[in-house]
């Protein structure tokens, strides 16, 4: 998550209440305690942070006895880790780099960035420019028949293929 102010919510199948040990209800962010609240409304469980999240990998720790149903059955201890990450990932390397002149007409370009990525809302968005037009399949230059440009990604490396070969030109990589 990268929203540092987020309550947990767990829910439960039925109505809940406190049970011997409630108070035992915790979160560790790499093995230190968080200072949280709890509240239990029907089969809601909610645990709020009295700070905010700082980057890191966070264990939600609910022992066994903390919530019991109507009937005084006890859940199970349950576990759950979140991690939070709030800086966004930079570029650390790009292949062809900037300014090169390749001779390789099914290069495959890649950029590299500082950790894992993952598909962002812009990303149906990422285009390389060739002479000011972007390379699609609509894309026309006299005499330059182009098509679309494939985009994936492995771990922290995003790979973008022109589907047929490049042509002579000035190309711009435009990830938004």
């Amino acid at each position: 998550i990268n929203d540092t102010n987020k309550i947990v919510t767990v829910k439960f199948s039925e109505v809940v209440q406190e049970g011997s040990a409630y108070d035992d209800i915790s979160i560790t962010c790499n093995g230190t305690p968080v200072s949280v609240v709890t509240n239990l409304n029907s089969n809601i469980l909610t645990i709020t942070n009295t700070g905010t999240y700082n980057d890191g990998t966070y264990i939600i720790n609910i022992p066994a006895d903390a919530v019991i149903d109507t009937m005084g059955n006890a859940i199970n201890t349950y576990t759950s880790q979140f991690t939070v990450d709030t800086v966004a990932p930079i570029i650390t390397d790009n292949d062809p780099v900037n300014g090169a002149v390749i001779n390789d007409t099914s290069k495959v370009v890649t950029v590299t960035f500082s950790k894992d990525i993952q598909e962002g809302t812009a990303f149906d968005d990422i285009t390389i420019i060739l002479e000011g037009k972007v390379i699609d399949e609509t894309t026309t230059i006299p005499d330059k028949i182009l098509t679309t440009i494939t985009k994936t990604i492995n771990g922290n490396v995003l790979s973008l293929t022109n589907t047929a070969s490049y042509v002579d030109g000035k190309y711009t990589v435009n990830i938004p």
